[in-house]
């Protein structure tokens, strides 16, 4: 057995896997994203990495005065720390305060038994019963509170923090029943099997929640990508995703190509930051006025599209949308002289049915006849512009 459990080999490798463990987690933090509980997480891999350490100090694995300051309540405190990093990460109450109490009580308990051996089987118990008590609170937070969509680093965590537990409460079970197991933890199978379950199943637990930190700024990145800064709309990005995604729940639709008519002047005339409200006024006042389920999304610079439900009539949401547009770019622009052409809407309308790529450029054409007629209209795709 003591060729399978060398200590010292074991306390080594998760010393060097926490240590990377806690880099990988502190490298994952994202300025684009912002994350509680990264900080936690970083925080327990250096704190197990640095228990592991000192396991492994000659003379100092389950005996000892450094193993009893540092390894023992170092270990609990690094699951506390868990708990912590999975209520923050899962926008839960921050339980640092019931954390550090904990370790207080614990160091307050190591003190105390090196001075006076009977408390030693107390000291253990407590520190089996506080780490169960934090693993296993930070599985169910896991499984409870975390985003299904986190991937299998959410089972990963889940079960590995559970599973600690489970370990800490057999290992209490075992003190309890067999007093015996109180004495110099190296020098029994039992112990050398529950420090090697545990200290893996910490890695594992490590291991779950990087995973689950770069999931999550994955999709936090992508959530973005999806989203026009300016308008808050759809972006085209977006628009990609959510089209295919219509399409598959819509048999037949409606698409909507609208175009910012004279928006080229406002830009050069009045400059940018005037030609970034004219989009924000449109987008707060069309959202309002698009049908239920719909979608509407800034295609381009000046170009918006909109999907809209085939019991929907398209021609009245976009005279709608012209005529309240008209009523908020005349109190926007007001007094601006120097705009020849006030900015309007053209609208080109076409049927949505088995292509997205072929409706587009229906309502493309219908929308290039709008602005051929006059502009400030909507033109729905004529069976000749259909057949092209």
């Amino acid at each position: 057995m003591q060729e399978y459990l060398d200590l010292k080999t074991i306390a080594i490798c998760n010393a060097l896997t926490s240590f990377v463990l806690a880099m990988t987690l502190a490298s994952a933090r994202s300025r684009l994203v912002k994350m509680q509980g990264v900080r936690d997480f970083v925080a327990a891999a250096l704190l197990a990495g640095t228990c592991f350490v000192f396991a492994a100090i000659p003379g100092a694995i389950f005996s000892g005065a450094v193993h009893a300051l540092i390894a023992v309540p170092g270990m609990t405190f690094a699951v506390g720390l868990m708990y912590v990093g999975v209520s923050k990460f899962t926008r839960r109450p921050n339980p640092m305060l019931w954390v550090l109490a904990s370790e207080l009580l614990m160091l307050l308990l190591t003190v105390v038994s090196l001075v006076s051996p009977f408390h030693v089987l107390t000291r253990m118990l407590v520190f089996s019963v506080v780490s169960a008590m934090w693993a296993i609170l930070a599985g169910l937070h896991i499984l409870r509170y975390a985003e299904r969509d986190l991937g299998p680093g959410r089972w990963i965590g889940a079960v590995a923090l559970l599973a600690i537990g489970a370990t800490f409460i057999a290992r209490a079970a075992g003190l309890l029943l067999f007093e015996q197991d109180a004495a110099p933890l190296g020098e029994n199978v039992t112990n050398r099997v529950a420090f090697f379950v545990g200290t893996a199943l910490m890695l594992f637990a490590l291991a779950g929640a990087a995973a689950m930190v770069n999931t999550r700024i994955g999709l936090e990145i992508a959530r973005i990508a999806e989203r026009d800064l300016l308008t808050g709309l759809l972006s085209r990005f977006g628009l990609r995703y959510a089209s295919a995604k219509w399409m598959a729940s819509h048999r037949q639709s409606f698409l909507l190509l609208i175009d910012l008519d004279h928006f080229k002047s406002v830009n050069d005339l009045l400059g940018h930051e005037s030609g970034d409200q004219v989009l924000r006024a449109f987008a707060e006042l069309a959202l309002p006025l698009m049908p239920p389920e719909s979608i509407l999304a800034r295609y381009g610079g000046d170009e918006f599209l909109a999907l809209i439900p085939d019991r929907s009539n398209p021609e009245y949401v976009g005279l709608e949308l012209i005529a309240r547009f008209d009523e908020r770019i005349a109190g926007l622009i007001n007094g601006e002289d120097s705009l020849l052409n006030r900015p309007s809407l053209s609208i080109g309308i076409a049927v949505l049915r088995d292509s997205f790529g072929n409706a587009v450029r229906e309502a493309d054409r219908a929308l290039y006849r709008a602005k051929a007629e006059g502009r400030a209209r909507i033109a729905v795709a004529s069976s000749e512009e259909r057949a092209r």
